[in-house]
């Protein structure tokens, strides 16, 4: 039988239960499987200072995938493993594309993010730039409006909204403009980051580091920016919750993230 060496779990919708909290049932199962040798990657989207917390409370190594790949860092050393950023000229067309679209949009850098909005938003009406407000405490943070130049390296920009079209029309505009990947964060956010990549590849490159094989992954998602890990794993799982183009690409499709789905499947492959 296969051994599986790594185990890598995608965050919101996936480890977290909808009240974004670990279930006590996944806490214990990773940390037994961490104690007998299997390791844990986290691989998100969020930025990793938004993750550290949950090696924290799992007490697996510090070693975050962020930004769907764009970064990989240790957390408790801060050292940065690597960083690859969207060239300023291309991030100045994805920039006014959503300007121009009237969307709401934060760019992130490796510790900082803005928040930025055309002149006539009303930030103090919009749950996304208000959500944003308070990350103000975990990086270094900016609300500011269109006309501010941006002078920091970009690893991410993401845009929110509930209106599921406006999202498939900026989809459409942004996939012109070159040397971008784009892809959907959840069911109200796109994610844009530079060329070739995704968490995927990031998972990839750090498991070649270690010597571990594709066919030795075990890797967890529910979201589109899920399905670059699932394609290249020995062991793709699909949360219950998942989208179902995500189901289709799973080998196992357990159950929801509310109902600790991610300790049930481990349970049983690990049992």
């Amino acid at each position: 039988m296969l051994k599986y060496r790594l185990v890598a779990l995608d965050i919101d919708g996936t480890l977290l239960d909808s009240m974004h909290i670990i279930p006590e049932e996944n806490r214990l199962i990773i940390q037994k499987l961490h104690q007998q040798g299997i390791e844990f990657l986290l691989v998100t989207g969020r930025p990793d200072a938004l993750a550290k917390q949950y090696t924290d409370q799992l007490g697996i190594p510090p070693i975050i995938v962020g930004n769907n790949g764009a970064t990989v860092r240790n957390v408790q050393t801060e050292e940065l493993q690597v960083a690859e950023f969207i060239r300023k000229d291309i991030a100045v067309e994805v920039i006014n594309c959503l300007l121009s679209r009237g969307i709401y949009f934060r760019i992130y850098g490796v510790d900082s993010v803005i928040s930025l909005f055309p002149d006539d938003f009303d930030e103090t009406k919009n749950e996304f730039a208000l959500f944003s407000q308070r990350l103000a405490g975990q990086m270094n943070f900016v609300i500011t409006g269109s006309d501010a130049p941006i002078e920091m390296d970009i690893v991410k920009i993401s845009c929110f909204s509930h209106d599921q079209q406006l999202l498939v029309q900026v989809r459409d505009e942004l996939r012109y403009i070159a040397d971008v990947e784009v892809v959907r964060g959840a069911s109200v956010c796109l994610d844009v980051m530079k060329r070739g990549i995704s968490k995927g590849n990031a998972l990839i490159n750090y498991a070649n580091q270690k010597g571990i094989a594709p066919e030795e992954i075990i890797a967890f998602g529910d979201s589109e920016n899920d399905a670059s890990m699932l394609k290249l794993v020995g062991m793709p799982i699909a949360m219950g919750n998942a989208e179902d183009s995500l189901k289709t690409i799973a080998k196992k499709v357990t159950s929801t993230n509310d109902q600790a789905g991610v300790a049930h499947a481990l349970t049983e492959i690990f049992q």
